[in-house]
């Protein structure tokens, strides 16, 4: 019998590192009844909201605060 291989997580780069950093901090910032209604309803109202907010902060010029490494994000000039 064969063993699987765990699969590697591939590492994020770019602009979807700035979007998993930028709803993890508005995930944060949320206050505890929005956090506990995006994790019990990951699709309803307030998930959506978080999920728009991440949007216009990632795709905005703003640094962003990652939790991952704690170190602040700037969008590259293209």
């Amino acid at each position: 019998m064969t063993k699987c291989k765990p699969k590697k997580k591939k590492k994020l780069t770019g602009m979807a590192y700035r979007y998993e950093c930028a709803w993890h901090h508005c995930f944060v910032e949320a206050s505890d009844y929005i956090q506990k209604v995006v994790i019990s309803e990951p699709h309803g109202r307030y998930a959506e909201n978080l999920a728009h907010d991440a949007a216009r902060l990632a795709e905005s010029e703003h640094d962003i605060p990652c939790i991952h490494t704690g170190e602040y994000l700037q969008k590259k000039k293209v």
